[in-house]
């Protein structure tokens, strides 16, 4: 496994869906896995992950906490890389590809961040 996507939700259902889309669209050449962690929604955001994506594995985590969260998805990860993705982020397409293969090329690196952008692909400084 390449790459381990990480992504915490509650109520999260409006976002979810174009997040997952973008992931599938911004990873055309990397295996990856994506685990999402559910802090207790309430509005039907793992039951559209489990109709839309069931190939996605899903964890539910009764304490409701973001850290704990994280961490739980990190315990089931297998990849190579971990990618902690909020449920409101999207990627571009290729993008993944992009930045898992230059960081196949820096071996010298442990850690990268990529470039932030609003929707009118303006530099988000906040």
């Amino acid at each position: 496994m390449k790459l381990s996507i990480i992504t915490v939700t509650w109520n999260s259902q409006e976002q979810i869906r174009e997040q997952l889309r973008s992931v599938q669209a911004g990873c055309r050449d990397v295996f990856y896995e994506h685990i999402i962690v559910d802090n207790g929604s309430t509005d039907g955001t793992v039951e559209t992950v489990q109709k839309e994506f069931p190939e996605l594995l899903i964890l539910e985590n009764p304490a409701n906490g973001f850290a704990r969260a994280n961490n739980m998805g990190l315990k089931k990860s297998s990849g190579e890389y971990l990618l902690f993705l909020n449920p409101d982020m999207r990627v571009a397409p290729g993008s993944l590809d992009t930045i898992i293969k230059w960081m196949d090329e820096h071996n010298d690196v442990g850690i990268a961040s990529v470039k932030l952008v609003d929707e009118q692909g303006k530099w988000n400084e906040d």
